[in-house]
């Protein structure tokens, strides 16, 4: 729960009233993936990419997955050119 905690500390620094909420949506997001986790004891956090262009794999297969990754159904859309991104931003928020 470290990194619960660290992501709501964040959410609490940025907008204070917002810091339930984020905890709310975290704790469902780890409610989620727990369940889905075991009923699924083959589930990897990214699909492996796909040998053909349309070959399909298990809906079930992932996590996350990508815009393009039309065949993992069950899986949560993710940015992947957004991660980390504010640790490159020369933006900051000042109190």
């Amino acid at each position: 729960m470290d990194l619960r905690n660290a992501l709501v500390a964040r959410a609490r620094n940025i907008d204070p009233l917002e810091a339930g909420h984020a905890a709310q949506e975290i704790d469902w997001i780890i409610e989620d993936w727990c369940a889905y986790a075991a009923d699924n004891p083959h589930l990897v956090y990214e699909a492996p990419r796909r040998r053909r262009p349309r070959e399909k794999r298990p809906a079930d297969t992932a996590l996350l997955r990508a815009h393009n990754d039309d065949d993992l159904t069950e899986a949560i859309d993710t940015m992947w050119s957004f991660r980390d991104v504010d640790v490159e931003s020369d933006l900051y928020l000042e109190a």
